[in-house]
């Protein structure tokens, strides 16, 4: 993952990474903590979702638990994906996530 994020950061674009704590964990492992550390640290895109799969819809960071290194996150998903019409069309593809950001 460093050596990835390197990589975009050497091409002179930004990055940034989608995870809840709980997905970080079983991918990453628990002694990842070096992302959110890289100079500049990619931005994080949280989710808070219950145990029973909902997502948390406050428009507050309150409920972040900081991982993988981050302190603090960028983005929040609030809920999503919604159905949108989308050029004309309103179906299952036009879908999108609706997010907030302080």
């Amino acid at each position: 993952m460093t050596q990835a994020i390197n990589a975009i950061i050497g091409h002179n674009k930004k990055s940034g990474v989608y995870s809840t704590a709980y997905t970080w964990q079983n991918l990453m492992g628990t002694n990842c903590h070096s992302i959110g550390l890289l100079n500049p640290a990619p931005k994080l895109w949280y989710a808070d979702y219950s145990s029973t799969g909902v997502l948390d819809p406050t428009q507050t960071y309150t409920d972040y638990q900081p991982f993988g290194g981050w302190t603090w996150p960028a983005l929040k998903k609030v809920s999503g994906p919604v159905r949108v019409s989308l050029c004309g069309y309103t179906g299952w593809h036009a879908l999108v996530d609706q997010n907030w950001k302080q």
